[in-house]
């Protein structure tokens, strides 16, 4: 699982910018319309971003993009448009920031890693 999640890597727009507090939310929702709709043009950059990483990290497209939406929805469900562009400004290089590691644990058990 490790492994995968490596092979995922976060690569989130260095360009996004902003900060604000947590919700907890179930695995289900990310299912779901997200609570925090993101502007589709933020999410289709999340999206084509993430699912290239994990492509080019020799993740299947399909598997990759489960994943990507999976944490996607979730990341919309707990955390406003604001907080979640503060987690990417301030995260260290390309690491995951630790505030996403639970959901994306979370979609890599969904997908089947």
């Amino acid at each position: 699982m490790r492994k995968f999640l490596i092979s995922l890597g976060f690569v989130l727009p260095l360009s996004l910018s902003s900060p604000a507090a947590l919700l907890a939310t179930p695995i289900h929702l990310a299912q779901r319309q997200p609570a925090n709709s993101y502007p589709e043009e933020l999410v289709q950059i999340y999206m084509d971003s993430c699912v290239n990483s994990a492509v080019n990290g020799g993740v299947p497209r399909d598997m990759a993009t489960n994943y990507c939406r999976c944490s996607i929805n979730l990341i919309q469900a707990r955390y406003t448009l604001d907080q979640f562009l503060a987690i990417v400004q301030n995260r260290t290089g390309n690491q995951l920031p630790p505030q996403l590691e639970e959901i994306a644990t979370l979609c890599v058990q969904q997908v089947g890693g």
